[in-house]
């Protein structure tokens, strides 16, 4: 029969007595496997790319430790910002002048010359007084100079006074050193013969200007008297003003005094004038100045040292420029 037909078939093979079991379950065996191969290769390539980011991370760290004890070159951006420049040291300590050859040059009963060196540039001054503490002081010099000479005036006759010598360099620093004390002469008397003080006055000058004999002191002086009638006066006047313009940068003050005998004093404004002569006239219209210097005729010349005592009177005139620079030069 067809059925036992189909019974013994399965006994002879040793199959399943369900049929058709075989049949379905052997197929879908083998379609899955692929999917499985699928799964291992992808689980292979992220291994190996775990594996490869590892190597590659290890082999920079080892590069860059093992760079960190070699010396490489560093190479700096340029900047914008100045290049900067090492701290400033204080400068050195630098010592004060040092003052030498201190002395009293001159002195008279009003007035004293100091005199000292210093060893490099410096200003003068000088603090004085009739005591040690030296209260008094001179207007401080600013020129730098190593040979220094101040002048003291409006002292006291037959007074001794203290000093003390001050100098400062450029760089500030700053020394006194004390003189020996000095003592002024008696006083002395007043008048136009040499050795005399000679009289102090005030007058003005053509210009509108007051100018007092007293405080030309440290200057030479030339007093001249003279007037625009005077021939005498108008032959030697060139001489005048060549030692004008010559000595004025000397110490050499020419000082013209047109006594009052002049017709005017725009008379003698427009002589000046028209001679082009430079030197300060001043006009005695009263005739007091003449007075004191018991001036009775003219030319007559005065001349007067920087302590204010008459040095030489000269009646007349002088023959040529020489003449008045040789007494120029005497004193």
């Amino acid at each position: 029969m067809a059925g036992v037909g189909h019974v013994s078939d399965l006994h002879q093979f040793g199959t399943p007595a369900v049929p058709g079991a075989h049949r379905y379950r052997e197929p879908a065996r083998e379609a899955g496997a692929p999917h499985d191969l699928r799964q291992t290769l992808l689980k292979m390539v992220f291994v190996f790319f775990v594996l490869f980011v590892l190597v590659f991370a290890g082999a920079g760290l080892y590069y860059l430790f093992s760079q960190q004890g070699s010396e490489m070159p560093v190479v700096s951006e340029p900047s914008s910002s100045p290049q900067s420049k090492p701290a400033a040291q204080p400068p050195p300590a630098v010592p004060p002048p040092v003052i030498s050859d201190v002395a009293v040059s001159s002195f008279t009963d009003k007035t004293a010359v100091i005199t000292w060196k210093t060893d490099r540039p410096a200003t003068s001054q000088v603090r004085y007084g009739k005591t040690e503490a030296c209260g008094l002081a001179t207007e401080e010099s600013k020129n730098l100079v190593t040979e220094h000479s101040v002048r003291l005036s409006g002292l006291e006759a037959d007074t001794t006074y203290y000093f003390r010598t001050v100098s400062k360099a450029a760089s500030g620093e700053k020394v006194e050193v004390a003189g020996e004390p000095f003592k002024t002469k008696a006083a002395i008397p007043i008048g136009t013969n040499p050795g005399n003080r000679a009289p102090d006055f005030t007058l003005k000058s053509l210009d509108g200007k007051s100018v007092t004999l007293s405080e030309l002191q440290g200057n030479k002086v030339l007093l001249n008297f003279w007037a625009t009638w005077c021939s005498p006066c108008k032959k030697e006047m060139p001489y005048i003003q060549g030692v004008h313009e010559a000595w004025r940068q000397k110490g050499v003050v020419v000082l013209g005094v047109a006594v009052k005998q002049n017709q005017s004093l725009d008379g003698v404004k427009l002589f000046v004038q028209d001679n082009g002569y430079t030197f300060t006239v001043l006009f005695d219209g009263e005739g007091k100045v003449a007075g004191l210097y018991q001036v009775s005729e003219v030319p007559k010349t005065v001349f007067i040292d920087a302590d204010g005592i008459v040095r030489e009177v000269r009646l007349g005139e002088f023959a040529n420029q020489q003449e008045i620079e040789d007494v120029l030069s005497s004193f």
